[in-house]
């Protein structure tokens, strides 16, 4: 697989004891990449794998979805642009973000709808995503320093797209582009 694909999984339900098979076994796979046409590919191959597997062993294979799939982000740069001078205005310095390989429910509302996705600082720069540490700063007076400041950015934001036509159009036709590929 291409170096933007996670695999990750867990055996959820997998026996008693290591010396007896079964009744029944379940697993959950989170499947990720950097965009939706290979994310389906991928997963389809992961299917074929657990499929190969049911087809050896002489076992029943259901496949579910526990949870909805993410499509990737679409930043939309002029809206983006607009967002990062008012996140400036603010006081807060804007630093530029790499493309992450995370996944996130954002990415859907930006098929649908032109969308940013800032990242807001509520910690140092060693702080890691999902871990207590993260939790902790979260509800802290970081996480609502940022919180706050957020909510003013955005706010400013969609007061300049409703004020400037030309903000509006560049953002219509940058969404109109993204749409058609």
């Amino acid at each position: 697989v291409r170096p933007d694909v996670r695999i990750h999984g867990i055996i959820t339900r997998g026996g008693e004891a290591p010396n007896i098979v079964p009744e029944e076994a379940v697993a959950r796979f989170y499947v990720r990449a950097a965009r939706r046409k290979y994310l389906d590919e991928v997963a389809g191959r992961v299917v074929n794998c657990a499929r190969a597997g049911a087809l050896a062993t002489g076992a029943e294979l259901t496949v579910n979805n526990f949870e909805y799939s993410f499509d990737e982000m679409r930043n939309n740069a002029a809206l983006a642009g607009a967002m990062q001078a008012n996140l400036t205005a603010l006081g807060e310095e804007v630093v530029p973000c790499g493309e992450g390989l995370g996944s996130l429910d954002m990415g859907n509302v930006s098929h649908v709808v032109p969308a940013v996705h800032p990242y807001i600082s509520i910690g140092t720069a060693t702080l890691v995503s999902h871990t207590r540490e993260f939790a902790a700063a979260a509800g802290s007076e970081g996480g609502l320093r940022a919180m706050v400041l957020g909510a003013k950015a955005l706010a400013a934001t969609a007061l300049d797209v409703l004020l400037d036509a030309e903000l509006r159009q560049a953002v219509r036709a940058e969404f109109a582009a993204a749409d058609s590929q």
